[in-house]
């Protein structure tokens, strides 16, 4: 049997607060969406679904994660829809400003959907305890360092969208939310890495608590802009 961590209730709030915290998100996006009617807002959306179910699995690993089955294989579909949350939301950035067919969109969706599938039937048909306990830390690590590699890249396409170019100084100080809040994330993401090598406590909610507090930026940064329209 695996015992709760400890500080349950602290990560459970966490949990709560970002599920709300990314629900704001997909709303300001699907109010953008309707407006503009650019197709990268698409993309924006399905990574931050994919990010509000990801959220979900680390609530559900606090709240059933008493057996050693289910508490792997809830932090291991999160790390996995986690990278591809990522992967999406990058996405949204790379076709800011290129042409993106919403039938190439469904081809990304259906490729994720068949490589979840196949992993979530894999792992619950020829996996054990033991071979768990062994390949979830070694898989979440590499899917939390891939979520570095894609979280510098939207940084880096940020800097080179916003702040390469000059503007007024008031303009700079609105947008230094986004960058932030993925900043933020991007730290998050490596105690993430840390977690995995260590299996420490304090380094996880350290983790999930950036992790609130980098989403609490980007929602903050959409009600800004969505203020000032």
């Amino acid at each position: 049997m695996t015992d709760f961590l400890p500080y349950s209730d602290i990560f459970m709030i966490f949990q709560i607060v970002t599920i709300f915290l990314v629900g704001t998100i997909l709303l300001f996006t699907v109010k953008a969406y309707r407006i503009m009617k650019e197709t990268f807002l698409l993309t924006f959306m399905v990574g931050f679904i994919l990010l509000e179910i990801s959220v979900a699995f680390v609530l559900l690993n606090r709240l059933f994660g008493q057996t050693a089955i289910i508490y792997h294989i809830t932090f291991l579909i999160q790390a996995v829809l986690q990278t591809a949350a990522f992967a999406f939301i990058a996405l949204s950035y790379y076709f800011r400003n290129r042409n993106l067919s919403i039938r190439r969109i469904i081809t990304f969706v259906f490729i994720l959907v068949g490589v979840l599938s196949i992993s979530v039937v894999f792992f619950f048909s020829f996996t054990t305890t033991t071979t768990l306990s062994v390949w979830r830390p070694t898989i979440s690590i590499y899917m939390y360092s891939i979520n570095l590699v894609i979280l510098l890249y939207i940084i880096y396409n940020i800097y080179v969208t916003t702040f390469s170019k000059a503007k007024k100084r008031t303009q700079i100080l609105s947008d230094v939310l986004i960058p932030l809040g993925f900043i933020t994330l991007t730290i998050g993401q490596i105690l993430w890495v840390y977690w995995g090598f260590t299996d420490t406590n304090i380094s996880l909610l350290l983790a999930n608590l950036l992790f609130a507090i980098g989403i609490g930026f980007l929602s903050a940064s959409l009600l800004r802009i969505w203020r000032n329209r």
